[in-house]
């Protein structure tokens, strides 16, 4: 059993802070191996699966107002005052205090290993281009997509080579949608109160910005007889801004009044989200930027189309499945209306059903534990 040391971006998902892909992988580390992850939002140690913290709280009068110092300070105080010693430091999103005297990280454990998102890597500023501080101490750096693989390689040029994998994430919940046929998709709309013979057009897959909405509104405006849409509106919360929800909401309900629409807010079971998906027709991904959006897979295990942009990294996703591909806002409208056309046909069923078994063979839940067990071996 190793001892590792867990950092990563607050969510609370499930009563921990976690989003949900990572907690599915830690639920399945924590059966072999010892995990704690540090909350830095809470200054908390979090002893995973034992509901038991231990505070590293600073009671310091500014740490409201400036939060940002604040998490430098926290960040510190904990390394110094933690007296753990791990095999393993496991980083979920790299944060730009990891970059205050990086060598105490090497110092609580034996091996770093980090996990680098997409938005780790193409968002940038005077802080984050000196991320590679932290990765010279990393002894592997992974990623789910061999595309940014190669992107953060050559932008490094090859310096970290040696320790670069591309690792897929345990989705334990994609056993909800193995059971699911074309035909249950009316029952799907009936139970989401929607007509069934409308065609559900999912658009983006929480209430973030970077989903950009708008942009894909004033596309669906386009649309001729509106009348044979339903639009559903995902705006589960992802840590956006306070007020994002109400404005995203206040431009629907003034734009979009010639369609039918549903909006889903707040929290949201893996159940009810594969209601969602099963109801849609065609899941509509415009994101700024990406890896791979759970919710494609999700949308593809539900016999659901997909609309995506050339701009984002999918290219190891369209070699296996068939999707509409459009290179700018301006090509939406035809898309839609292309997939319409076709949506009925029997080539299209088929269609359905080869990405359905393609994602089902390519995001196998017991292959990628093997693969991340095979991380912490001592």
């Amino acid at each position: 059993m190793s001892k590792i040391l867990v950092f990563t971006k607050t969510n609370d998902y499930n009563n921990l802070p976690l989003r949900s892909d990572v907690y599915s992988i830690l639920t399945e580390l924590s059966k072999k191996h010892e995990i704690h992850i540090f909350d830095n939002k809470k200054s908390e140690l979090i002893y995973f699966d034992q509901c038991v913290t231990k505070s590293y709280k600073l009671n310091l009068l500014f740490s409201r107002k400036l939060y940002f110092i604040y998490n430098y300070i926290s960040y510190l105080f904990f390394l110094i005052f933690n007296r753990n010693k791990y095999d393993y430091i496991q980083i979920f999103y790299v944060r730009e205090e990891f970059l205050v005297l990086p060598f105490l990280l090497k110092l609580k454990a034996n091996k770093i290993n980090i996990f680098v998102y997409g938005s780790d890597f193409y968002v940038r500023n005077i802080i984050r281009d000196n991320f590679h501080r932290l990765y010279n101490f990393a002894n592997v750096i992974n990623f789910t997509n061999p595309i940014l693989l190669r992107e953060f390689n050559s932008f490094y040029k090859n310096r970290y080579e040696k320790k670069l994998f591309v690792l897929d994430f345990p989705f334990p919940h994609l056993e909800l949608y193995k059971e699911f046929k074309i035909t249950d998709k009316k029952y799907s709309k009936e139970q989401l109160e929607i007509d069934s013979d409308k065609i559900v057009l999912s658009i983006g897959t929480n209430v973030n910005a970077f989903e950009q909405h708008e942009k894909i509104i004033d596309q669906i405006l386009r649309l001729k007889k509106p009348e044979r849409f339903h639009l559903i509106f995902n705006l589960s919360y992802h840590g956006s801004k306070p007020n994002r929800c109400v404005e995203l909401q206040n431009v629907i309900k003034s734009k979009l009044v010639s369609f039918k629409y549903s909006i889903f807010e707040g929290y949201q079971t893996n159940e009810f989200i594969a209601k969602i998906r099963l109801a849609t027709d065609c899941l509509i991904n415009l994101r700024e930027t990406d890896q791979l959006v759970l919710s494609m897979l999700e949308s593809n295990l539900a016999f659901s189309y997909v609309i995506t942009g050339k701009w984002l990294p999918y290219e190891e996703y369209l070699n296996r499945v068939s999707a509409s591909v459009i290179n700018n806002f301006e090509e939406l409208e035809e898309a839609i209306e292309k997939f319409v056309l076709v949506r009925n046909s029997h080539e299209f069923e088929e269609t359905l059903l080869h990405n359905k078994n393609e994602i089902t063979k390519r995001f196998s839940f017991e292959k990628a534990i093997v693969q991340w067990n095979r991380l912490y071996h001592n």
